[in-house]
This record gives structure tokens, sequence and C-alpha cells, in this order.
């Protein structure tokens, strides 16, 4: 195929013509970097702590007369003697989310209990281990639970009523539990 010098010629000059409107750029052009659409990040999500589950146990009011006195269990029927007077508050099951044991006790003639933090209260009264937990200062859910005490002979009451009335007297804030509700 025979080309003449001048179509040739021809040939390129068109070719420049059409660059010269597009020097630098690409074909097709495309839109400057920042209106480049980009995928929406999916936000970064981090898995959240597990929320410890707080296992609680009903502790049961029992009272017996002659002298009136109050003992307070875990176990829903406690035997001859008692009557129950229903759930008194939610106790801590374990050690978990920073409780403390609270310690039974129990004195005879005429059977008494009393609950503490001290491991060891003193002559009269022999500690039946711990019997439950609860906390020392107010928890999120928590009430505070009132000991109650009363002599000749010394017995102890444990409610989350501020003023049980006469013939108890209020010795403050025993620990903090959750409430029947």
């Amino acid at each position: 195929m025979r080309m003449y010098h001048g179509n040739w010629l021809l040939v390129v000059m068109l070719a420049c013509l059409l660059c010269v409107g597009c020097a630098g750029e690409t074909y097709p052009p495309y839109p400057p970097a920042e209106q480049t659409p980009r995928p929406t990040p999916t936000p970064q999500t981090s898995t959240p702590e597990p929320v410890q589950q707080i296992r609680t146990v009903a502790i049961y009011e029992y009272h017996a007369e002659n002298p009136w006195r109050f003992h307070f269990s875990a176990d829903p029927n406690v035997g001859s003697g008692w009557i129950k007077g229903g759930i008194a508050f939610y106790a801590v099951q374990n050690g978990q989310a920073g409780a403390f044991p609270i310690y039974q006790y129990h004195a005879e003639n005429p059977w008494r209990f009393h609950f503490s933090t001290n491991p060891n209260v003193g002559s009269g009264w022999i500690n039946d281990g711990i019997a439950f937990y609860a906390w020392k200062d107010q928890q999120a859910g928590t009430v505070p639970i009132y000991e109650y005490h009363a002599e000749n002979p010394w017995r102890f009451h444990f409610s989350t009523n501020p003023n049980v009335g006469s013939g108890w007297i209020k010795g403050g804030i025993a620990f903090y539990a959750f409430p029947n509700q």
C-alpha cells in the first residue's frame, strides 16, 4: 500500500490537534481523586465485655415466739418450731462481683441466729459458716439490710425496713442485698 507524504502529515497533525485539549490526561478523563466515590467503611465494633450475671439466692425469714426471735435461711423449709414469713431479700450466691461473705452464728436456750461480716463475733455464738454473700457498700439495685437486736436473751432481726418498731434497737446497716420485689 502506498502512502502519500501529505496524507501522513495530515494524520499526524489531526492527532496532535485532538491531544492538545487533553494534555496530561488519560482518555477518557476521570474525576479528581477527592471526588472519586469510595465505599463507606464499616465502623469497627469491639466485642463488648460479657456482663457478669449475678446469681442470687432467696433468703427466707422465719420467726418463733417466747421469746420472739428470727431466723433467716436460704432453705425454704427449715423445719418445725419456725414459722415461715416469706422471702426477706435476695443475697449473692457466691463471692462474685466483689461481694463479702456473711457468716451465720447461733446460740442455744432458746435457739437464736445472727449474721455478721465478722468471721469471729465472740463467745456465746457458734459460727455456722458462710450463709451467703452481700456487699458492705451499696451497689446498683441493692438496698440496705438493717440490723436490729433485743436483749434478754440477745436476739437479732434483719430487715429492709428502716424502722421495725418498738422492742428492737436499730444497730445500723448490716450489709446490702437485693430487695424482695
